[in-house]
């Protein structure tokens, strides 16, 4: 794993936690919340991915 910057790493445990206490309450709120996180961290993953795929092909171009 990467390092992590602290006020990235900060917010992350605040939704983290946000996120555990909704899921114990049968809202709404909570369904959007697990939608926009999942699309959230699979363009995030793609979007990493994508990045180190055009890093590589400029380094073997050079």
């Amino acid at each position: 794993m990467p390092k992590m910057k602290p006020a990235l790493a900060i917010a992350l445990a605040l939704l983290l936690g946000l996120f555990v206490a909704l899921s114990f309450t049968d809202s709404p709120i909570y369904r959007y919340m697990t939608t926009g996180l999942v699309v959230l961290t699979i363009g995030y993953v793609f979007w990493r991915l994508a990045l180190l795929i055009i890093v590589n092909v400029r380094s073997r171009r050079h």
